[in-house]
């Protein structure tokens, strides 16, 4: 019970060092969803209309690459640049948090060049994944609906 409890203490007192780089993607990632196609989804869902529905809508409604407006495309590629860029300074966090044992925001950026490249692939590989289940969800969903 007193290593939880030391663990617990150890979460809440480096949270606050985290959250901005988990928050900045988070944001433009929300402005990302298409709530007309995301409203007609579930409006459709509850009437029992379910032959409505189109793969356009449920794959814009689970899909983070969002092809209906321009806006939502910027914002979807400005999340997947922030989600890169912030990924690649919390690697360099972590790495300067288990060599030096402090959290500070010093000196943190120096180590960003070595972390961008690796984060990129990682990011690119895990939305391609992802991007290709949104897809095969959509067409399940639409398949269950006919």
């Amino acid at each position: 019970m007193r290593y939880t409890l030391q663990t617990w203490k150890y979460i809440l007192r480096n949270f606050f060092f985290i959250l901005p780089f988990a928050v900045i993607p988070a944001c433009f990632l929300s402005l990302t969803v298409a709530r007309g196609d995301f409203l007609s989804v579930y409006e459709k869902l509850l009437a029992g209309n379910l032959a409505g529905i189109t793969f356009s809508e449920i794959f814009q409604v689970v899909s983070i690459l969002n092809f209906s407006s321009g806006p939502a495309l910027l914002f979807s590629v400005l999340g997947v640049l922030a989600l890169i860029i912030c990924g690649a300074i919390l690697m360099a966090f972590l790495d300067k948090h288990m060599r030096i044992g402090k959290c500070t925001y010093n000196g943190m950026f120096s180590r960003l060049n070595e972390n961008l490249l690796p984060t990129f692939w990682v990011v690119l590989i895990l939305l391609l994944i992802y991007e290709l289940w949104a897809a095969l969800l959509s067409l399940l969903l639409l398949l269950t609906t006919l």
